[in-house]
């Protein structure tokens, strides 16, 4: 994943700034991104929108499954959590609870 982050970030027309942040996350972990828990914190706002979603009628499944497993993430972490949870931090100083 080290390799193929800094493959797309430098000259791949699959560029992107989430390639670029993923980049300078197994940077600074090495290989793998065991480095960060996993734990993805947040959620307020999708919880909000997701009861409005309710409210209108509106299908919010993606959402719903966002935050499922925001919320598991507290007690299970995997590649995608710690994924996640270290592009959060990267973009925007989000740490993990």
């Amino acid at each position: 994943m080290k390799e193929v982050s800094r493959v797309w970030s430098n000259g791949s027309v699959i560029r992107s700034w989430i390639t670029e942040l993923a980049r300078d996350v197994f940077k600074k972990c090495g290989n793998g991104i065991n480095c960060v828990v996993g734990r993805i914190g947040g959620g307020e706002t999708g919880s909000w929108a997701l009861k409005i979603a309710g409210k209108e009628k509106v299908d919010a499944h993606t959402l719903k499954h966002a935050l499922m497993k925001r919320k598991k993430s507290l007690k299970t972490q995997s590649f995608a959590t710690r994924f996640v949870s270290a592009i959060r931090q990267e973009f925007g100083g989000h740490n993990e609870p």
